[in-house]
C-alpha cells in the first residue's frame, strides 16, 4: 500500500467531478447485461431451488435459512413466474450493493477509491458469479453495506469532542439495530456483525453507551421477531441444523483450515486473495488512520468469528466468512487509486487473474467444453457442480408423463426434492423427501402421512441412488425379495455428448412402501428431536425424514 502518488486514474489530469461516479455507473452496467446474458440458458441450481420452494411455503424461517430470500422470491415470482425473474431480483440486489460500496468507499476516502472498490467487487469470482444467484447471501450482501456504512457514519460522529445527545444516540442506534435485524432476516451470519456495532459506539459516555447498546439490541429483535418466533415455535430447529443435524464429527482439524484457506484462493482468485492480505498487513500501521482503523476491525473481527465456525465444523463452506471481505473494499480501492508503479502492477495482476478466474467460470457453465474434452476417467460428472444447472426440465417432463393420478413423487436427498418441486411448480404434483436427517420438507406437506395409501413416483441418480427396500410383501407379494423394479425407467442428460446424470423413475403401488428409517451415513434423530415433534412410531409413523 503506497500513501503517495495520484489519487485519480489518470496521474497526469485529474479527472472532472463527477467522472469516478460514471464510471462506476457505466462498469455496473456492463457488468448486470454480461451476466443478465449469461443466465439467459441456465436453470436454478441446486440451493436456488431450496429457497424457490420457500416462496411456496412461506413462514417466518427455515431450517437452513432465515425467510427473507423465500419473501422476495414470492413477490417475484408473483409477477414473472421462472428462473430469470429470480435472476433479474439477484441482479437487482447486486446493483443496489455496487451503490452502497461506493456510498461507503466515498465517505470513508474519496471518489477515486470508490470507484477502485467498485470495480474490485465487479471482478472478484465470489461476488460476480455469486451476485447472479438467487441465494440468501443477494439480500445480505446490500443489508451489511447499509450497516457499515450507517455503523461509520455514528462512530465518525461519536469521536468529536462534543458528545452526541441522548436524541442522536438513541435514533441512530435504533436505526444500526433495525439494519441489523434486517440482515440477520437475510442469514444468521450477519450475527457477525453484532460486535462491531458494539465497537462502534465505545467512544460514547458509558450511560449512552450501554443504552445505545440496549437500543440497537432491542430494535434488532423486533425487525428479527420472525424467525426468532419460527424457531421458538420448533424447538429452535435452525440452531440444532446447522449444529447438531448437519455435523458429521465436529471439531476443528487441519482438513477444516485448509478448506477454509483453499476456498479463499478460489472465491477470491489466488493473486487478489493474496493481495489483500498483504493489503491488511501493510494497513495495520496505518490502523491510527480513522478510516483505515474502521476499514479494518469491521472486516477482521467479523471474518474471524465466521472462519472460526468453518474450521470447527466439517460441512461448512468456505463463502460463510466472505461477506466480512465487503469492508476491505473501500480500503482496497484507496490502495489502488493511489498505487503507482510496482503496486500499480499487482493491482493490474490481481484485477486481470480475477477476470480470467471469472471467464474461465462462464466457459465452463455456458458450454460443455469440460465434459466433452476432459478424457472420462479425469472427468468425474458427479463433481462437477455445474451439471445441476441442467436437465431437470426433461426429469420434470418424464415425471410429469409417468406419476399417476393422485400419486406423490418422493426422492431421496433434499436438493433432488427442492428441484422436483421448482421443476414441477404448477402440476398440483405433491413432492415428498425420504432422507436422514431433518429438512423443510418435513415441515411443509406432503409427509409420510400423505403418501400412505396413495402411489409413488420415487426419483433417484448416481450421485443418491439409494432406493426403499423391498416392497411391503402384503402390498405385492412378487416384488417382496429383491430390487423393486428389474429394469425401471431411465431420464439421460447428456453434455457435450458425455452423460452427466441418469436418473431413476421407480414407480410403487399405494401401500407398498413402508418407508422405513433411514440410517447409512447418518443417525436420524429420535421423535423429540424432529422439528414439530411429528415422529412416532406404528401405523402413522412411517415418516420420510432427512
Amino acid at each position: 500500500m503506497n500513501g503517495t502518488g495520484p489519487a485519480a486514474l489518470d496521474s497526469t489530469a485529474a479527472p472532472a467531478p463527477g467522472a469516478f461516479v460514471r464510471r462506476a455507473v457505466w462498469l455496473v452496467a456492463i457488468v448486470d447485461v454480461i451476466r443478465l446474458v449469461g443466465a439467459i440458458p441456465l436453470g436454478l441450481g441446486d440451493a436456488e431451488a431450496l429457497y424457490a420452494c420457500y416462496a411456496n411455503h412461506l413462514q417466518g424461517g427455515y431450517l437452513d435459512h432465515p425467510p427473507l430470500i423465500g419473501w422476495l422470491d414470492a413477490a417475484v415470482l408473483s409477477v414473472c413466474p421462472g428462473a430469470f425473474a429470480l435472476r433479474l431480483l439477484a441482479l437487482g440486489l447486486f446493483t443496489l450493493s455496487a451503490w452502497l460500496l461506493f456510498r461507503l468507499a466515498r465517505t470513508l476516502f474519496d471518489d477515486a477509491a470508490a470507484f477502485w472498490a467498485v470495480a474490485i467487487l465487479c471482478v472478484l469470482p465470489v461476488f460476480h458469479l455469486g451476485g447472479l444467484a438467487a441465494a440468501p447471501d443477494a439480500p445480505l450482501v446490500p443489508l451489511w453495506l447499509a450497516t457499515l456504512l450507517a455503523a461509520w457514519h455514528a462512530w465518525k460522529r461519536q469521536r468529536e469532542s462534543r458528545p452526541p445527545s441522548w436524541g442522536w444516540v438513541l435514533s441512530r442506534a435504533v436505526g444500526l439495530g433495525a439494519l441489523l435485524g434486517a440482515a440477520f432476516l437475510a442469514k444468521y451470519s450477519a450475527l457477525a456483525l453484532a460486535p462491531v456495532l458494539c465497537w462502534a459506539a465505545w467512544p460514547l459516555p458509558p450511560a449512552r453507551r450501554w443504552a445505545a447498546w440496549l437500543a440497537g439490541a432491542v430494535a434488532a429483535a423486533a425487525v428479527a421477531t420472525p424467525v426468532i418466533a419460527w424457531n421458538a415455535a420448533h424447538g429452535f430447529a435452525s440452531v440444532l441444523h446447522r449444529f447438531v443435524w448437519s455435523q458429521p464429527d465436529p471439531g476443528a482439524s487441519l482438513r477444516n483450515a485448509g478448506a477454509l484457506v483453499g476456498g479463499q484462493l478460489l472465491y477470491l482468485s489466488p493473486v487478489a486473495a493474496v493481495a489483500l492480505g498483504w493489503m491488511v498487513v501493510r494497513a495495520w500501521k496505518r490502523r491510527g488512520e480513522s478510516p483505515v482503523r474502521f476499514c479494518l476491525v469491521a472486516s477482521l473481527v467479523p471474518f474471524a468469528i465466521l472462519a472460526a465456525i468453518c474450521v470447527w465444523s466439517r460441512v461448512a463452506e468456505p463463502h460463510w466468512p466472505l461477506p466480512a471481505i465487503l469492508a476491505l473494499l473501500p480500503l482496497a480501492g484507496h490502495a489502488a487509486s493511489v498505487a503507482v508503479g510496482r503496486t500499480r502492477r499487482v493491482v493490474r495482476v490481481a484485477l486481470g487473474v480475477a477476470v480470467a478466474f471469472d471467464a474461465a467460470v462462464y466457459l465452463a457453465v455456458l458450454t460443455p467444453l469440460l465434459p466433452a474434452l476432459v478424457p472420462e476417467p479425469l472427468y468425474v460428472a458427479r463433481y462437477d457442480i455445474v451439471n445441476e444447472l441442467y436437465g431437470w426440465d426433461r426429469v420434470a417432463d418424464a415425471v410429469r408423463r409417468r406419476v399417476p393420478a393422485g400419486g406423490v413423487v418422493v426422492a431421496g436427498h433434499y436438493t433432488m426434492c427442492a428441484q422436483l418441486e421448482w421443476n414441477l411448480r404448477g402440476t398440483g404434483i405433491p413432492v415428498a423427501c425420504w432422507t436422514c436427517t431433518p429438512t423443510d420438507f418435513d415441515l411443509w406437506a406432503p409427509g409420510a402421512e400423505t403418501t400412505r395409501g396413495r402411489p409413488v413416483l420415487f426419483v433417484s441418480d448416481e450421485r443418491y441412488p439409494d432406493r426403499p427396500p423391498a416392497a411391503s410383501p402384503q402390498a405385492r407379494p412378487e416384488r417382496a425379495e429383491g430390487p423393486p423394479v428389474p429394469n425401471p425407467p431411465t431420464v439421460s442428460v447428456r453434455r457435450g455428448g458425455t452423460e452427466i446424470r441418469r436418473f431413476v423413475l421407480t414407480d410403487y403401488a399405494a401401500g407398498e412402501v413402508r418407508w422405513p428409517r433411514r440410517v447409512a451415513g447418518c443417525t436420524p434423530p429420535s421423535g423429540g428431536d424432529v422439528p414439530g415433534g411429528r415422529e412416532g412410531r406404528g401405523e402413522r409413523g412411517d415418516r420420510i425424514h432427512r
